[in-house]
């Protein structure tokens, strides 16, 4: 018992001793410290490689999601209007066009300024691109705008060609091209009150002046009508009961060009003149009418363009070459019939802006 004891006490609590049995125990003690060391080793191994996995793991998760993008609801837009009652509904109508509009750049940024009487658009894509537009009206600032941000079509691979085999019947008819309401067709109406003189002699005279404007795009189809009540001779004397009227139907093609926030249209086309006259020298009653072919030129300005309903001043110029060659009398004791005429008119027409 006692011997075991000091055995025990010798691993526990070694004492120095002199000789092979001391160094042989001190030996062993270091081997067996070195062997549970290297058992709990590798388990630390293998907790930092689950760790390490578990990270590698998780890390591209995260940066995936840090490195996804976040898409574009709608453009941005930045409005800035000019004063005017012409603008005031064009931020809310501007913002309803763009978000009612499909297959367009949606990281794209839109910038309003005023410019003038206009505004300047500003159309920054999402690839860098810019664009810069100067529009009058909110109907152009909407055509553009929409032209700017709609995206073209993607391309199509090409199709290889394939020998037909079924008869025509079969396919259905193609739909037919349609027509934007920028590419239609407007009407406009116009009547006003006109002032007129004339030549060869020289006479006066006043009454009312009308149209009718087909207009597509820049071109304009015309129809004029014109009546004066009343007509006078200035330099050349007339018999008693004196009356002369004229009146004229017209048809013309024009342009119209738009200049600031008016319209400019230039005309020109035939009509025809009726004239009457009439008079009592007191002896006998004298009367009688003529028609005339003539080439007319006219000017019109409009505006502003942005009201539907909005006033006008034309000027016009007809002439007639048969006449001028060959004066005209309807009778002996009327005077000569007028080969030239000139007049203005002011009024109102109402249609397409």
């Amino acid at each position: 018992m006692g011997t075991n004891r000091g055995n025990a006490d010798d691993v526990l609590y070694p004492r120095k001793r002199s000789g092979a049995g001391a160094g042989h125990r001190a030996f062993r003690l270091k081997e067996a410290v070195r062997s549970e060391m290297v058992q709990r080793v590798p388990s630390l191994s293998r907790c930092s490689a689950a760790l390490v996995l578990a990270l590698g793991g998780a890390l591209p998760v995260s940066v995936a999601r840090a490195a996804a993008p976040q898409s574009c609801l709608a453009p941005q837009l930045d409005i800035s209007l000019p004063p005017g009652a012409e603008w005031q509904t064009a931020s809310s109508a501007l913002s309803k066009h763009v978000h009612g509009l499909s297959d367009l750049d949606r990281c794209a940024r839109v910038s309003v300024r005023p410019d003038g009487s206009g505004v300047l658009l500003k159309i920054t894509a999402s690839d860098g691109r810019i664009a810069n537009r100067r529009v009058d009206s909110v109907a152009d600032l909407l055509r553009a705008a929409e032209a700017l941000l709609v995206l073209p079509p993607p391309e199509r691979p090409p199709i290889a060609a394939v020998p037909l085999t079924a008869s025509a019947q079969e396919f259905p008819p193609p739909e037919p091209p349609r027509v934007s309401a920028s590419q239609s067709i407007r009407l406009e109406l116009g009547i006003g009150g006109a002032l007129r003189v004339g030549g060869g002699p020289v006479y006066a005279g006043g009454g009312l002046a009308g149209f009718a404007d087909f207009s597509f795009e820049r071109w304009l189809l015309v129809v004029t009508a014109r009546l004066d009540i009343a007509d006078a001779f200035l330099n050349q004397p007339t018999p008693m009961d004196f009356m002369m009227e004229s009146s004229a139907i017209g048809a013309s093609v024009g342009r119209r060009a738009r200049v600031g926030r008016v319209n400019v249209d230039a005309l020109l086309g035939p009509c025809v003149v009726i004239e009457t006259q009439s008079a009592d020298d007191g002896n006998r009653e004298v009367s009688g009418a003529a028609a005339d072919f003539r080439l007319a030129l006219a000017f019109r300005v409009s505006g502003p363009r942005s009201s539907a309903l909005r006033p006008f001043v034309s000027a016009d110029f007809d002439a007639s070459a048969e006449r001028l060659r060959t004066r005209k009398q309807l009778d002996e004791a009327l005077p000569r019939l007028p080969w030239w005429s000139s007049g203005v008119a002011v009024g109102v027409m109402w249609g397409a802006r």
